[in-house]
Order: C-alpha cells, then sequence, then structure tokens
C-alpha cells in the first residue's frame, strides 16, 4: 500500500512538474511574442522615418541640383552683366576724365 501511495504522489510530482514547464514554456512563449511584436512595431517606426529621410534627401538634392543650375546660370547673366556694367562705367569714367583733362590742359594754354 505504501508503494501505491508513494506511486500516486510521484505521479502526482511528474505531472506538477510537466504542468509547471508547460506554464513556464507558455510565459517564455508569450513574451518572446511580445517582444517580437514590439520589434516589428520598432522595425515600422524606423522604416517610416528611413523613407521620410529618403523623401526629404530626394527633395533637397531636387531643388539643389535645380537651384544651382538656375542660379549658375543667373549669376553668369547677373556677372555678364554686371561686368558690362562695370567696363562701361570704367569707359565713361576714362572718357570723363579725358574730357576734364583737356578742359584743363586748354585752360592752362589759355
Amino acid at each position: 500500500m505504501a508503494s501505491v501511495i508513494q506511486e500516486i504522489r510521484l505521479r502526482i510530482q511528474q505531472r506538477n512538474t510537466a504542468a509547471n514547464a508547460a506554464a513556464n514554456a507558455a510565459v517564455n512563449a508569450a513574451r518572446v511574442a511580445e517582444r517580437v511584436a514590439q520589434l516589428r512595431e520598432i522595425k515600422a517606426k524606423i522604416k517610416i522615418i528611413a523613407d521620410e529621410v529618403t523623401t526629404l534627401g530626394n527633395l533637397i538634392r531636387f531643388t539643389d541640383d535645380n537651384k544651382t543650375k538656375k542660379d549658375l546660370l543667373a549669376e553668369k547673366k547677373s556677372l555678364e552683366d554686371e561686368n558690362t556694367t562695370n567696363i562701361s562705367d570704367k569707359e565713361a569714367k576714362i572718357a570723363e576724365i579725358k574730357i576734364l583733362k583737356a578742359d584743363f590742359v586748354d585752360s592752362d594754354e589759355i
């Protein structure tokens, strides 16, 4: 009779051990599933941010490229106009100096 009771206790202990192991495995699986879900959310957020950064980078590059081309052409035109104006100003000043010099020379001779 004692051996039967011991056998029953042993089986109950084994069942409890198996039940505890199954419960622990279920808890661990739930933790892993929760962590995987968190990591997927983080991955999705990172992807959204990466897409936004890529989009912004493309916009910046596109804007810079267009702006640079337009600005270079505008700057070239502006510099050409400025050089023409500067040359005209210089020529006008030289002509004015020649006139003043001529007037001065004429007045000295008189």
